[in-house]
């Protein structure tokens, strides 16, 4: 009679523990399908961590280039003659012929050029989330070295499928970018244009 009963038992043990699994697997659905502890959306907890929502900060890649030329001259010529001959009258009568006759020339030319290269991390925070899903970004970031202060000023909108799963953007990708670059200091200072360029961009 025991090693009835045993054999028993050994047959069903086996059995409830498969019960016991089948029954952990559909809690588990069910609770994925009513709702979980993430959403879609936001992708897996672990490896996902791209913004998505106002507040959400995401990394820009900045790598920007620009060059930029001017070049403004001119060319004037002037000639003048005059010519006065023996009048009449008391004074005028002694007086010779006399003539004069000149030209002036003024040529000037001018030029500018510039180019430079922005290459940087900046961390943006998402401002907006447009009706399509596009998010709207902003950030900014100073730094000051010694005497000298620079701002980085960065915004657009951005898509999410543009987003790395680093949670990274190139800012190539930015729509409607606006990337400013200001510096106050004596670097900035001497970087100026002269007071020859300025009247130059003034006249042309």
């Amino acid at each position: 009679m025991t090693e009835g009963v045993m054999t028993m038992t050994r047959r069903v043990l086996p059995l409830l523990t498969i019960a016991a699994l089948l029954c952990a697997a559909a809690n588990t659905v069910l609770a994925q399908r009513s709702g979980s502890l993430w959403r879609d959306e936001r992708g897996s907890l672990f490896t996902d961590l791209r913004a998505m929502k106002a507040g959400d900060t995401v990394t820009v890649l900045v790598m920007e280039s620009s060059i930029a030329s001017q070049k403004a001259s001119t060319d004037l010529k002037r000639d003048s003659n005059f010519k006065v001959g023996p009048g009449g009258g008391f004074l005028f009568k002694n007086i010779g012929e006399m003539s004069y006759g000149g030209s002036s020339t003024s040529k000037g030319e001018g030029s500018t050029s510039r180019s430079s290269n922005l290459i940087t991390r900046l961390t943006a925070t998402v401002t907006d989330v447009l009706p399509n899903g596009n998010l709207v970004i902003q950030g900014e970031r100073e730094i000051r070295t010694n005497e000298e202060n620079q701002i980085i000023r960065l915004s657009g909108v951005i898509r999410p499928s543009d987003v790395s799963p680093d949670n990274t953007v190139s800012s190539t990708l930015i729509a409607d970018a606006k990337i400013e670059l200001t510096g106050k200091g004596p670097i900035a200072q001497r970087q100026r244009e002269g007071i020859l360029t300025q009247l130059i961009r003034l006249l042309f």
